[in-house]
C-alpha cells in the first residue's frame, strides 16, 4: 500500500511576492547605501581641503615665501618673467609647480597638470623659485591623496578622456598616462598674501575646480564665459592646469574659473581662516573676493 507524502512548496502566486518584496527591498537599500557612500566622499573632500590648509598655514609660519619680506601664503601658480632693472630672468613657484619652467623665456607658459606622470612632478616639485618660494609638498607630510577630490574622480573620471586624449583612472598608479592626481585649485586672491590681512572668514583659500567635459575630454577651472551663458571649453585658452582659479567675474555672479559642483550643486572650499563651506558657483565671486 503507497503512503501519501505531504509536500510542502511555494506557490507561483507566493514566489511572485517574495521577489517583489525582495526587489522593493533593493530598490530602497541601494540608494541608502549609495548615499552613504556619498556623504563619507564628502567629508574626505573637506578633510582633504582642511589638510590643504594646514599645510599653507605651515607654509607661511616657516616664511618659505619670503618674496614681501614676511610670512605670506604660497602661491596660487608658478611665473616667470624679465626683470628689466636687474637684465635676468626670475620665477617664483606655486603651491603646484610647473612641470617644466619655461626658463628664459617671455611666454610664462608652464603647465601643472593634473592627470599623469607630469601630475605627480607638479605636486612633488622641489624646484626653489626666486625668494626661496616652493611647493607645499614638504608642508603636506608627503601626502599624495590630499590634492583631488573622491566624489571629482568617481563622477567625472570613470571612462573619461583627458584634454590630451589619456584615458582617465583614480588609481594612484603613478606609470599610467591618465592617472588623476589633483583637482583643487587655489584662489588667485590670496595668493602670496599674508593671512592676518582681513576677511580671513570670507575669502576662499582651496576649493574644487569646476569641470566641463567636451569631445577633447575633461578640463577643470572652465566655467569661462566666452559671452553670456556660453563656457569657455578651448583647452588651449584656459588655465586649467595651473593649479590656480581665476577669480575675475564675468556675469551673472559667476567666475571666469568657479567651484565645481560635485556635492548636491555645490563645491567644497576652505577658506584662509580653516572654515569650510559648500559654495553655490552663484556666490563663487563673492566667496573668492570676500565680497558677502
Amino acid at each position: 500500500m503507497k503512503m501519501k507524502r505531504n509536500v510542502n512548496c511555494f506557490s507561483l502566486i507566493e514566489m511572485l511576492v517574495i521577489i517583489t518584496v525582495i526587489m522593493v527591498l533593493f530598490a530602497l537599500i541601494v540608494p541608502a547605501i549609495n548615499s552613504a557612500k556619498e556623504r563619507a566622499r564628502d567629508v574626505r573632500c573637506k578633510n582633504n581641503l582642511k589638510e590643504l590648509h594646514a599645510a599653507a598655514m605651515s607654509y607661511s609660519q616657516r616664511g618659505a615665501d619670503s618674496y614681501y619680506g614676511h610670512k605670506d601664503l604660497p602661491r596660487a601658480r608658478s611665473s616667470e618673467w624679465f626683470n628689466d632693472a636687474r637684465d635676468c630672468f626670475e620665477n617664483v613657484v606655486g603651491w603646484v609647480d610647473w612641470t617644466q619652467h619655461p626658463k628664459n623665456t617671455t611666454a610664462d607658459q608652464g603647465f601643472a597638470k593634473w592627470w599623469g606622470p607630469e601630475a605627480y612632478q607638479s605636486i612633488t616639485s622641489d624646484e626653489k623659485g626666486g625668494w626661496h618660494t616652493s611647493t607645499l609638498w614638504e608642508f603636506t607630510g608627503k601626502s599624495l591623496k590630499i590634492y583631488c577630490c573622491p566624489t571629482f574622480a568617481r563622477s567625472e573620471v570613470t571612462g573619461a578622456k583627458s584634454p590630451d586624449n589619456k584615458t582617465l583612472t583614480f588609481n594612484y598608479d603613478l606609470t599610467s598616462p591618465g592617472v588623476v592626481l589633483r583637482n583643487y585649485g587655489m584662489n588667485k586672491a590670496v595668493s602670496a598674501v599674508n593671512p592676518g590681512s582681513g576677511a580671513d572668514s570670507r575669502k576662499i583659500l582651496f576649493a574644487d575646480m569646476a569641470s566641463v567635459t567636451s569631445t577633447n575630454g575633461i578640463t577643470i577651472a572652465t566655467r569661462s564665459l566666452t559671452w553670456v551663458g556660453t563656457f569657455n571649453r578651448d583647452f588651449n585658452n584656459c588655465w586649467h592646469v595651473d593649479g590656480e582659479i581665476q577669480t575675475n567675474q564675468i556675469s551673472g555672479g559667476y567666475c571666469r574659473e568657479n567651484v565645481g559642483t560635485y556635492h548636491s550643486g555645490k563645491g567644497n572650499a576652505v577658506f584662509v581662516d580653516g572654515h569650510v563651506e559648500a559654495i553655490d558657483p552663484r556666490d563663487g565671486f563673492k566667496a573668492f573676493t570676500g565680497n558677502w
